[in-house]
């Protein structure tokens, strides 16, 4: 859920365009988590789940559509790309059930520092072909924030959010990350062309209706 994901998606974004990237990860984990739900923790997918899902793979390929990444198609990025899809997706319906556990932040340690380590050996392989890399001020303040707010902070919110909803609703939650780099890309002055800003508004749609329930009918009342 650590090492393997994101070992594999690094690699993969560095073998293939940043279109298919977006349309492979974004897309992937949420199918691939409801299938792995409904198969193993016999999750049932309503009819609001439904859609939400395929409003957010519409969404995500209308971005990856407009999103040039100047790199070749690469089988070798697409395989790395999968690999992360279905760690993901694993990580994610085995946690349905760890999380439940009342020591939840002891088994999400336990994730993060066997991840890191893990990560180790693989660091060691990079810098010994890209050279090691001098740490500065600004890049140690990067690392902390990174490392505090995007990881940390992130993981926890992710593992206590897996505790109320099923393995695809936190997907497609999850997936709300796209349109809030889209509204950060905007407010930093970029350009959005207006079927990547209508794909993210489908991705916002997808997680509404992920976590949606129909109104129950009253019981009528009787004289």
């Amino acid at each position: 859920g650590v090492t393997l994901y994101f070992a594999t998606q690094n690699a993969g974004l560095q073998n293939a365009p940043a279109g298919d990237a977006t349309v492979i990860l974004g897309g992937g984990i949420p199918l691939a988590s409801s299938i792995l739900g409904v198969t193993f923790l016999r999750e049932r997918l309503g009819r609001l789940q439904l859609a939400g899902l395929i409003c957010s793979l519409a969404g995500m390929v209308l971005v990856g559509s407009m999103m040039n990444g100047g790199g070749a198609h690469s089988a070798l990025g697409l395989i790395l790309l999968l690999a992360a899809v279905m760690s993901g997706a694993i990580y994610a319906t085995l946690g349905r059930r760890a999380y439940q556990e009342a020591n939840l932040m002891p088994i999400l340690s336990g994730c993060a520092i066997f991840g890191a380590l893990f990560l180790i050996p693989i660091a060691m392989v990079e810098a010994r072909s890209t050279g090691v890399p001098v740490l500065t001020a600004h890049s140690v303040g990067l690392l902390v924030y990174l490392g505090a707010g995007c990881s940390a902070l992130g993981f926890a919110l992710w593992a206590f959010g897996l505790r109320h909803l099923t393995a695809v609703q936190n997907a497609l939650v999850s997936n709300l990350e796209l349109p809030v780099g889209l509204v950060a890309a905007a407010m930093l002055g970029e350009h959005l062309q207006d079927a990547a800003l209508v794909g993210g508004l489908l991705v916002v749609v997808g997680a509404m209706l992920a976590v949606a329930r129909w109104p129950r009918r009253g019981k009528p009342s009787t004289p």
